[in-house]
């Protein structure tokens, strides 16, 4: 009697224009937000840090590790994942209740 054959699973891309959800994909390789979360971010009731001084904080640490820094767009849902409000002031958006380790 012969197994019968199993079929290697065959990758289809999408034909939705713009979708860039295998790029989101290659970004939590490796779990590289909450790494970085564990390290570098801690919550603080009353606190607050600006989005541009986490992302540069992401930069330099995925520098630090040769990896892909993920984009803006994924750290900002990854935040919101996480509960944190966002508001805007002064043209830069902040995110409430976290900080920077060290700031």
């Amino acid at each position: 009697m012969i197994p019968p054959r199993v079929e290697e699973p065959i990758y289809h891309p999408s034909t939705l224009a713009g979708d860039n959800s295998s790029e989101h994909a290659l970004e939590t390789v490796g779990n590289i937000l909450p790494a970085f979360d564990r390290e570098h971010l801690e919550r603080i009731e009353g606190a607050s840090a600006s989005a541009s001084e986490i992302c540069a904080a992401l930069q330099a640490w995925c520098s630090k590790r040769a990896c892909k820094v993920p984009s803006q767009k994924r750290l900002g849902l990854y935040l919101a994942g996480l509960g944190f409000q966002k508001w805007k002031s002064n043209g830069k958006m902040h995110y409430q209740d976290v900080r920077l380790k060290g700031a």
